[in-house]
């Protein structure tokens, strides 16, 4: 008959079956704990100290140490213990093969017992789903309420679930550390982006879109983004079929916000999840106004330069034509004069006489303004200043701007730096564009207005002087062709073309600029930029 166990032994043994269930649930409340509070403080080296304080009364152990294991470095580092004094050694290599019986327990599956200084210690590894996070030491282990197969059961649990806990912490701190980079890079962006649900209503936006629409008085979450940007987009957004189309589809509109403030280069891009269904909208508004006002102003100064090199090229022309001329002009007034020294003049041919005279005088007057032109008259050089030639220049022109019902309004800079120039030629200039300026308010139907600004630009290296009216402006297909010589809208008879083509060769010859456009409210505008008298001119000024 098979033996049976005694009273004895059937009493010893549920003594031991009720150790084991008490360590079990005191070795639960302390994992437990460490999970707790691991998962509140996500502070790693402070939740394995409480832990390792509370182990090492179960496991009858005189210390309790954790060892985590640095893959880049390829080391055991110590991170936590139940006593406050850290070990001798804090940092084990396992870049080569270690005689440290730590190390060795760190490859292991399970917990083991090994002897450290002559001392029986209990090493249980950390082990994640593809790699060794580290391993709990017990040191100078006493004999305990367990067996030997009692307690590597009870440290095998024990390993498990810390385990399990440091992974998902881990897991959950990375995932934390990418939504932070994913929430940095969302917000380092210049562009605008704002994601929207199915019914348009912002679910996200970065700093970008925030700001705008801050700045504007509004604000973005989980309101819909129609309301939120200007009535155009709005418009634009809410006639989107983006709900049924298919992957990869955009939807782009080049558009001006009044809200968000500038002009944008739009586009929106369905979100689908990932069933293929459209989870939202993105919206990206990439600002173009500063690329916008760069690009203008690299057209203008294109024409500018295209005009400058085609007018400096007629200019080298003309001064040739006006030399040739020039000569037997001469030669023909100095033959009138001739004939009218040598004696009375037969009544016969005087008239004729005096028309060749007239004619030839004008011929001349044109070849001189052609030579102006040209920037072959440049005369004495000296200090000017701009708001003494306006002055004298209004004081010229005041008695007939009032008898044509014209009003000259002067605005003159006090700090207006002093050029280096040709007082006639700059008056004679400024004298010609306000001419032109008369010219094209004299006809419209209110009261004609022109307006002579100076300024001090670029610190004070700069004089500008404007002439501004109030006429009907520059036609578009005028403008590249308004410093042309003999280039007129004028009717036959009432001008030669070359006022304002002497205006540009004046300013040129003294390293300036010159240019012509239309304000806001209409009317023209003409701009000249002289560089001051501190200031070198360009070459052959």
């Amino acid at each position: 008959m098979p033996d049976t166990p005694t009273g004895g032994d059937l009493s010893g043994r549920l003594h031991e079956l009720e150790r084991v269930r008490r360590h079990d649930l005191a070795l639960r409340d302390v994992i437990g704990a460490f999970a707790g509070d691991l998962s509140s403080t996500l502070n790693l080296p402070a939740s394995l100290s409480r832990l390792c304080g509370g182990a090492a009364p179960l496991f009858d152990a005189h210390r309790v140490a954790a060892w985590m294991h640095d893959r880049r470095a390829r080391d055991l580092v110590f991170e936590a213990s139940s006593d406050p004094a850290p070990p001798e050694v804090t940092r084990i290599s396992l870049a080569t093969p270690s005689r440290s019986p730590i190390a060795v327990a760190l490859r292991q599956e399970r917990p083991a017992f090994l002897t450290l200084g002559g001392v029986r210690a209990l090493a249980v590894p950390l082990r994640g789903r593809r790699r060794a996070l580290g391993l709990l030491l017990f040191e100078r282990l006493g004999p305990g309420p367990l067996t030997a197969p009692d307690l590597l059961e009870q440290a095998a649990e024990l390993g498990r679930q810390v385990s399990a806990t440091i992974e998902n912490t881990v897991l959950f701190e990375d995932v934390l550390r990418s939504r932070r980079e994913l929430e940095n890079t969302f917000n380092s962006l210049t562009d605008l982006v704002v994601v929207c649900d199915r019914d348009l209503r912002v679910a996200n936006a970065n700093r970008a879109f925030r700001e705008r629409i801050a700045a504007a008085g509004g604000e973005t979450h989980n309101r819909p983004i129609v309301e939120v940007v200007g009535p155009e987009l709005g418009a634009w957004l809410r006639g989107l079929k983006f709900t049924t189309a298919p992957p990869g589809r955009e939807f782009t509109i080049d558009i001006t916000d009044p809200v968000l403030g500038g002009r944008f280069a739009v586009r929106a891009t369905p979100l689908h999840g990932p069933d293929r269904g459209v989870l939202g909208l993105v919206v990206v508004a990439r600002d173009r106004t500063q690329e916008l006002r760069l690009e203008a102003e690299r057209a203008a100064l294109g024409e500018r330069l295209a005009q400058a090199e085609k007018l400096a090229a007629l200019g080298q022309f003309v001064a040739g034509v006006a030399h040739e001329l020039n000569n037997p002009l001469q030669g023909v007034l100095g033959h009138v004069e001739l004939i009218r020294a040598r004696g009375p003049v037969p009544r016969s041919i005087l008239p004729e006489l005096r028309v060749v005279r007239r004619e030839a005088e004008r011929a001349a007057k044109i070849v001189n303004n052609l030579l102006v032109f040209a920037g072959s008259r440049r005369g004495t050089r000296r200090r000017v200043n701009l708001n003494g030639i306006a002055t004298r220049t209004v004081s010229l022109r005041s008695r007939a701007a009032r008898a044509g019902g014209i009003e000259i309004i002067r605005r003159l800079a006090r700090n207006l730096p002093p050029v280096r120039g040709n007082a006639h030629l700059l008056q004679q200039a400024l004298l010609n564009v306000v001419l032109n300026a008369e010219h094209a308010v004299a006809g419209a139907s209110k009261r004609g207005r022109i307006r002579i600004t100076t300024r001090a630009e670029k610190r004070g290296t700069v004089a500008a002087l404007e002439i501004e009216d109030n006429g009907p402006g520059i036609p578009p297909d005028v403008l590249p062709r308004i410093f042309d010589p003999f280039f007129t809208t004028k009717e036959v008879g009432q001008g030669t073309g070359l006022g304002l083509a002497i205006v540009y060769g004046i300013v040129h010859d003294h390293g300036g600029e010159i240019t012509a456009g239309n304000r806001p409210g209409g009317g023209a505008v003409f701009r000249i930029v002289l560089p001051g008298a501190t200031i070198k001119s360009r070459p052959g000024s």
